[in-house]
């Protein structure tokens, strides 16, 4: 049995590490692993091997991969598959889902306390050697906390019920939007569906948006959605960029019509050094880096990986197995 390996990208974060190879290969003697370095020999590999395992996957090795069983995408998204035909070839998709539910959940609870503890304009103020008690406690928007005020989390998967419980830890009202409004959470107050998510959007102080990438989604936040909210709510963005639509967000931003955006995804990334959102007071921006646990992050992808490779040797059921034409 053969596995191709691939993941290779411009930050070196994102690429897998070597020793992360010799460590399946030495769990798993009877398996040929083979380390793609480019997409040149991705389509080289693939013609006999059984499994894939990276990001992407060149259309040029879709027709190469004639032995090609199982795909497994070391992310939530598999977006970058949907378009290649790969289900009508029988090819079983899985991906790393649920992974990265806890620092995500941490990043956007540390983005609410950004805006209602007031840490932007402090940040502001130290940089002009300012000890500006007085402007952080009389100018608006006041200091805050968030007990008491309203979450509302449009995607209910692993990340968004993880933002739930740490919302309803702070004492916060939780607000929970699903494509289907089923089942009961501890930690979500009320619950809506898909069609549902515009006539809430009013309640919320905190937006939060982790649905998954899908032509349901894309756009889903624009001009109408935007105006719904009070100017008092901050928007956090930890899906992905396209779901906002960013200009509409830009001129709500500039024209204070909401208070602020915690954004780490983008329409572009990385995003361009001429962009206006770096110039907004009213918005903290992270570098894509939500879902990242950097100790954590390659040795919890590969233990997920090693045991669906069990599963798989055993004709056990996969973990995280993909609809591609639902999106996740």
């Amino acid at each position: 049995m053969k596995v191709v390996l691939y993941s290779e990208h411009w930050n070196g974060f994102w690429c897998l590490p070597p020793e992360m190879v010799n460590r399946l290969q030495t769990d798993f003697p009877e398996i040929e692993f083979c380390h793609a370095r480019t997409e040149q020999q991705i389509i080289e590999f693939i013609s006999n091997a059984e499994i894939y395992f990276g990001y992407i996957f060149p259309r040029a090795a879709v027709e190469a991969a004639e032995h090609l069983k199982w795909i497994h995408v070391p992310a939530a998204s598999v977006h970058p598959l949907s378009s290649l035909g790969l289900e009508q070839k029988g090819i079983v998709i899985t991906n790393s889902k649920g992974l990265h539910a806890g620092p995500i959940s941490e990043h956007v609870m540390g983005c609410m306390l950004v805006f209602s503890r007031k840490f932007l304009e402090s940040w502001q103020y130290q940089q002009e050697h300012h000890y500006a008690a007085r402007e952080i406690l009389t100018e608006p928007p006041p200091v805050g906390e968030l007990r008491g005020k309203t979450v509302l989390i449009l995607g209910l998967g692993s990340i968004g019920l993880e933002v739930a419980r740490l919302s309803k830890a702070f004492g916060m009202r939780v607000l929970a939007v699903k494509k289907y409004a089923e089942g009961q959470y501890e930690s979500v107050d009320r619950l809506f569906g898909a069609g549902e998510f515009r006539s809430v959007l009013p309640e919320a102080d905190y937006l939060v948006i982790t649905v998954p990438q899908t032509p349901a989604t894309e756009g889903m936040i624009g001009e109408a959605e935007l105006h719904s909210l009070k100017n008092s709510c901050v928007l956090i963005n930890v899906a992905r960029g396209t779901v906002v639509q960013q200009d509409a967000l830009i001129r709500a931003l500039k024209e204070h019509r909401i208070r602020g955006a915690a954004l780490d995804v983008f329409e572009r990334e990385p995003l361009p050094s001429n962009s206006e959102l770096y110039s907004l007071l009213n918005v903290f921006l992270t570098p894509h880096t939500s879902g990242v646990s950097a100790l954590e992050h390659w040795p919890r992808m590969m233990e997920l990986f090693a045991e669906n490779l069990r599963r798989y040797i055993s004709k056990q059921p996969l973990l995280n197995i993909v609809n591609l034409q639902e999106g996740y």
